[in-house]
């Protein structure tokens, strides 16, 4: 099948998005066209009314989908307001989270930031911590939401936070961790992230890290999902500033080191063994912090590849 390229490119990231039963409006279609060629936003609104005349495609509501999914925009409103209430558990985690020296951001991550959540999807994180810092931050974070209940164990998941991704500020940079060259899950995952937390502005500076999503998100810039962001109080200020005090130079590094030894040995058997495979899965170096022992990257590439051949 010979397509042009733009038509390619919206077919592409439908079917993607098809993945999850979720329908893009315009915008967010533009937004997220996936190897798009160099156009103009106008032509690329006249090629999708295009395909909906020809029936290549469907629209209902506002919304454009791949034919016969015209259920799947209902399924995208419910779980949008699946997902606006678990966003408000996400602020409320990450309200305490701001006590925490050392973390300088939270983004939420996943279903709830992507709005495919259900009923029984939890609340995932993206951490950013102070260099050097990671698995004292780790440590008080899981601390913090374990005693409020907050924070997901065993089979506890529904509407609690999983913390399972954190990166230092130097680390910001993913491009590495890609579980295939052309890793379309983690590209918008990736920009899909909302930051909750984030007092010094790191969001902007984890997108720019991200450079290398250019090349197949290339109107993606345009795309910010905006959220009120939690504000660092006063107390918390202080109380942040003398630990970070307390902590820092050498003594610091002592708790650090003793922080990631007690860290290291409670985990799974299986987590270290993943981490040991190099399939980006589950990493464990110097700045890095992720435990997906359930990576579906490859699956969802796998899937969208079929799709796209039907």
């Amino acid at each position: 099948m010979n397509l042009a390229p733009l038509e390619q490119s919206i077919l592409r990231t439908l079917a993607y998005f098809d993945l999850f039963s979720f329908p893009l409006s315009a915008e967010e279609l533009y937004c997220f066209l996936w190897r798009p060629p160099a156009l103009a936003k106008d032509d690329f609104l006249n090629q999708l009314n295009f395909l909906v005349e020809q029936k290549k495609i469907g629209n209902q509501d506002g919304f454009y989908f791949l034919l016969g999914t015209e259920a799947n925009v209902a399924e995208r409103i419910r779980r949008e307001k699946i997902s606006e209430k678990k966003m408000k558990k996400a602020r409320r985690a990450a309200r305490l989270l701001s006590l925490v020296p050392f973390l300088n951001a939270v983004f939420l991550c996943n279903s709830v930031a992507a709005g495919t959540a259900n009923e029984k999807s939890d609340i995932d994180f993206l951490v950013i911590t102070y260099p050097g810092r990671l698995w004292i931050v780790r440590s008080l974070s899981n601390f913090l939401l374990r005693i409020t209940g907050m924070r997901t164990y065993g089979n506890s998941l529904a509407n609690r936070v999983c913390l399972s991704f954190f990166v230092t500020e130097k680390k910001m940079d993913l491009a590495n961790l890609r579980a295939t060259e052309e890793d379309i899950h983690f590209a918008y995952w990736l920009h899909q992230t909302i930051p909750l937390f984030d007092p010094y502005y790191l969001w902007r500076d984890f997108i720019k890290a991200n450079q290398w999503t250019a090349r197949y998100l290339p109107y993606v810039k345009n795309y910010k999902k905006e959220v009120a962001l939690v504000k660092l109080s006063k107390g918390a200020n202080i109380w942040r500033r003398i630990w970070e005090r307390f902590w820092q130079g050498w003594y610091g590094d002592l708790i650090e080191k003793q922080a990631e030894a007690l860290g290291r040995q409670k985990m799974k058997l299986s987590v270290k063994e993943k981490a040991e495979k190099g399939d980006n899965s589950v990493v464990l170096n110097n700045g890095v912090i992720k435990l997906h022992e359930d990576d579906s990257r490859l699956r969802v590439k796998a899937e969208w590849e079929e799709k796209m051949k039907e």
